[in-house]
């Protein structure tokens, strides 16, 4: 249930110690079927800024997702990510994609 997925992301990423160990785990879940899912993985990596620079490529793919609060979620992340993400996010403005 995506409710239970949400709860345990958000839950996961409350007592991970030290926050950024839950990049992984969050990367996975920005692939799930649900939006609501992807979107707390996407807020998440978020909140963890610079610490989630192992996530760029994952959040360049989620800049094109069929959920418009996941892509903001996503680009709002990658600009917290700073310099890191720019070619993710040149990436996206060149592309095709009509979403990104």
């Amino acid at each position: 249930d995506e409710r239970v997925r949400s709860a345990a992301t958000f839950a996961y990423c409350q007592i991970a110690t030290p926050p950024e160990s839950a990049v992984p785990l969050l990367k996975q879940v920005l692939k799930d079927k649900q939006p609501a899912v992807r979107l707390v993985a996407a807020g998440r990596l978020r909140t963890l800024a610079l610490k989630a620079a192992d996530a760029v490529n994952e959040l360049g793919t989620a800049l094109g997702d069929e959920n418009e609060d996941v892509r903001l979620a996503a680009s709002e992340a990658l600009v917290r990510i700073g310099p890191a993400a720019v070619p993710v996010l040149r990436t996206a403005l060149e592309g095709k994609n009509t979403n990104a």
